[in-house]
């Protein structure tokens, strides 16, 4: 979060308009406003909804203006590209904020940071770093992603999924696993039982289970009986 002074709001705007970049909304004084648009960064209209769409991707893109929930209401984040470098700016003027809003907007920004991060590189472990699984999971279901529910990103054909611990899995990865994992090495045998999506299976003499090659992993919909606790298999065995 940036705290600017009049002076430089003008010359700010300026350089924005130039490169053909929204600027962000700001919420000012009506004396602070005085000599250029009034724009409200709490007004969510004129912003980009950061949420997934009927076909469960979720879009983002640099050099726009999300509009994202926060503890406060709605507050627009501007995601920049500037030469190859991606940041995230929120040009805030109420002086009479305090310590404990600041670092919460400025987290939720940082979170979209990371957010486009990911769409870009496909790194799984990116939240890990800077946020605890229950914000991470918090987060992606404000974007309208709930537990276990297969999402994609950009429109890119890899499949995603957050669990309830709030871990993101690859499930394209899961599904290859699925079918070409040699499930003896994990304690299972012939005798063990595998429900897939309501069909039973049972390993061949490879320790393979005989799923279609179209086979697409769901986590609720994979149960197994007669070998070891398979509670979380998938966080365990398939990653």
């Amino acid at each position: 979060m940036k705290f600017q002074s009049l002076g430089n709001v003008a010359s700010i705007i300026g350089r924005l308009m130039e490169k053909n970049v929204v600027p962000i909304k700001t919420a000012m004084s009506d004396k602070q406003n005085k000599g250029i648009s009034e724009i409200n960064i709490y007004d969510p209209i004129l912003a980009n909804q950061l949420y997934i769409d009927r076909h469960h991707n979720l879009t983002i893109r640099s050099n726009k203006v999300y509009s994202l929930m926060t503890d406060y209401g709605y507050v627009n984040y501007h995601l920049i590209n500037d030469n190859g470098y991606n940041y995230v700016k929120i040009d805030h003027f109420d002086h009479e904020i305090s310590d404990e809003q600041r670092v919460h907007l400025e987290r939720k920004g940082q979170f979209l940071n990371e957010l486009q991060w990911f769409a870009e590189f496909r790194d799984l472990n990116v939240f890990s770093v800077f946020f605890e699984a229950d914000e991470i999971l918090k987060e992606f279901q404000q974007f309208g992603i709930n537990p276990n529910e297969h999402f994609t990103i950009n429109n890119c054909s890899t499949r995603y999924r957050i669990d309830t611990r709030g871990v993101i899995y690859n499930v394209d990865l899961e599904s290859k696993s699925t079918r070409e994992i040699d499930w003896r090495i994990f304690g299972y045998d012939e005798n063990s039982v595998f429900i897939v999506q309501g069909i039973e299976y049972r390993i061949g003499e490879d320790g393979k289970l005989p799923l279609p090659k179209d086979y697409v992993h769901k986590h609720e919909e994979f149960k197994v009986a007669g070998g070891p606790d398979s509670k979380n298999f998938t966080s365990n065995i398939l990653n």
